[in-house]
């Protein structure tokens, strides 16, 4: 039975088209394998892989380098496919702050969920920009369901709630749980439906010692942060929170 074939980047016309374009040209010129195959050697799962190689939503970064060394790729294809990835990238921000700017002021989001983490960067804070962007990886992995979405099925699992304003601070870059026990339940459930496993299936420990580091290491960084600018008196330390957020758009 011949394979079915992926169909046509469902993607806007431009950086976004192309990179889905050119990663379906990829996967064909690399023997074509299947999405079973692909999902085996990647740990995802079908339905995570068409949506990520047809669009429109982005892969995140892990994915993209799972699946460019599942099919072997040479470096100057890395090379060319990354390229591509950051144009799309940064074409998707760019069109979401656009719709966004375009609707009335009172209807648009309390929180923008598209928010640039390179804030974080530029505030010399890897760890935390690290730590948010590893959220950002597991909701897009699992579809990019919305918060209240997220909430509702942590609900129905029986983790504890979860504020919408703490994901949306979480996910944005611009705050971190206290305590890293919080968000970890979250974290698996995302991580099961990102990789298409049931609901009791146990998350690999590997994973969740990853999630601590990166946490541990973020949550040092904003301790130190705050340290030093309760010592010059800086007022970029929310007190309440004990946290440090960056102004938000306009």
């Amino acid at each position: 039975m011949p394979k079915k074939p992926l169909g046509r980047p469902k993607a806007p016309p431009g950086p976004q088209y192309d990179f889905f374009d050119l990663l379906q040209r990829t996967v064909r010129r690399h023997d074509d394998p299947s999405l079973d195959q692909l999902a085996l050697a990647t740990h995802r799962s079908k339905a995570v892989l068409h949506r990520h190689l047809v669009g429109p939503r982005l892969p995140s970064v892990d994915l993209l380098d799972r699946l460019l060394r599942a099919l072997k790729c040479s470096q100057e294809e890395r090379e060319a496919i990354g390229a591509a990835y950051t144009a799309a990238h940064e074409d998707q921000i760019e069109r979401t702050r656009n719709a966004q700017q375009q609707q009335p002021a009172e209807s648009r989001p309390v929180t923008d969920l598209a928010y640039d983490l390179s804030f974080l960067r530029q505030q010399g804070l890897l760890a935390m920009y690290e730590w948010a962007s590893e959220l950002r990886r597991l909701r897009a992995d699992a579809g990019n369901p919305s918060l209240r979405a997220i909430m509702d099925e942590a609900d129905r699992q029986g983790i504890q709630r979860i504020s919408r304003g703490g994901l949306a601070e979480w996910l944005t870059g611009r705050g971190m749980p206290r305590k890293f026990e919080a968000v970890e339940p979250v974290m698996e459930m995302l991580e099961r439906v990102g990789t298409g496993v049931g609901v009791d299936s146990e998350v690999d420990p590997l994973r969740r010692d990853h999630w601590r580091k990166l946490y541990n290491r973020a949550q040092s960084e904003r301790n130190l942060l705050s340290h030093s600018a309760a010592l010059i008196g800086d007022t970029g330390v929310d007190r309440g929170q004990d946290l440090w957020i960056p102004p938000r758009r306009s």
